[in-house]
């Protein structure tokens, strides 16, 4: 019986490094499935090295996703002013306006 249950844990551990890690390869990676992994993992009640691995990308995408709703709700909330001069730098976001996806 004991047998069986750690054979069961180990299968359950492989299974969930290779969904990791068959995730991790993709080129746009979602916090919500991020988050399913990483909470899967962590039931699992094993020391596993790629939960810290998944904790630092789920951080990290998370972080991401906000930076990037947050810039997407300025340019659709802030003022646009026309510039008196053309930009020397980046362009500024009245320069922008046309390329962004509002």
């Amino acid at each position: 019986m004991r047998l069986v249950f750690i054979q069961d844990m180990l299968k359950r551990g492989n299974r969930f490094q290779a969904d990791v890690e068959s995730y991790l390869q993709l080129d746009q990676l979602e916090s919500s499935r991020l988050q399913t992994l990483y909470d899967t993992g962590y039931s699992l009640d094993l020391d596993i090295p790629e939960l810290s691995r998944l904790e630092q990308v789920l951080l990290q995408t998370k972080w991401v996703e906000e930076v990037s709703s947050l810039c997407l709700y300025a340019a659709r909330t802030l003022p646009v002013t026309a510039c008196s001069r053309p930009c020397t730098g980046p362009p500024c976001i009245y320069h922008r306006q046309g390329k962004l996806r509002l």
